[in-house]
């Protein structure tokens, strides 16, 4: 039995046809110019997380207010027993505060406080329309410092006073003489306080 053997020749000439064989074939599309493995789309740009539009809710500031009273003796003669009240507001965390935390640094509360009557004991005497005063914790019990301004600005302390718990608020007295055109009268001062937490926002 005999094998014929045929052989297949198939090459490319110069010009890019193909032969077959003794047969020159031409191609039947043009060769591709695509890449392969080259993305179709160009990569989307990352996008923006949307910045919040609700602005934060307010800071909320915690102050207290005081409400208080004070019974002015003055015993020489008899003389009067008159009573004032005292309201105010925490002024701790406002600038106003600055020159008394110089004269207190140790006061952990500062108060501004209106004064009401201006006038006792028959319109002879004064402590003014409001005043300044302290809270601090020292070794020896809680304290009240009375602040008092010069007439150029300068604060100064006026008396410090040991205050005595009384449930809820606290209590206080001292002694000191008052300057009637010269002449120094005696007198006693008595006084009681509470202060009550507030809320305000900002």
């Amino acid at each position: 039995m005999k094998y014929i053997l045929f052989l297949v020749i198939v090459g490319c000439n110069a010009s890019g046809r193909v032969v077959i064989g003794d047969k020159d074939v031409e191609p039947t599309a043009e060769p591709s110019t695509d890449t392969a493995g080259e993305p179709s789309e160009e990569p989307n740009e990352p996008t923006n997380e949307p910045e919040p539009t609700d602005e934060p809710p307010p800071e909320v500031e915690s102050n207290k207010e005081w409400s208080g009273t004070r019974i002015v003796t003055f015993p020489l003669n008899d003389y009067c027993v008159d009573s004032l009240s005292e309201t105010g507001i925490e002024i701790t965390r406002d600038e106003s505060a600055l020159p008394y935390k110089a004269r207190c640094e140790t006061c952990r509360e500062f108060y501004l406080l209106s004064l009401d009557p201006v006038l006792l004991c028959y319109e002879t005497v004064t402590f003014g329309e409001s005043v300044v005063v302290g809270i601090e914790d020292g070794f020896a019990g809680v304290s009240l410092y009375v602040f008092s301004t010069a007439n150029n600005g300068d604060v100064g302390v006026e008396r410090t006073v040991l205050l005595d718990a009384d449930g809820d608020g606290w209590k206080y007295s001292f002694d000191a003489e008052y300057d009637y055109f010269g002449t120094l009268y005696p007198y006693i001062v008595e006084g009681e306080f509470t202060t009550t937490e507030t809320s305000q926002a900002n």
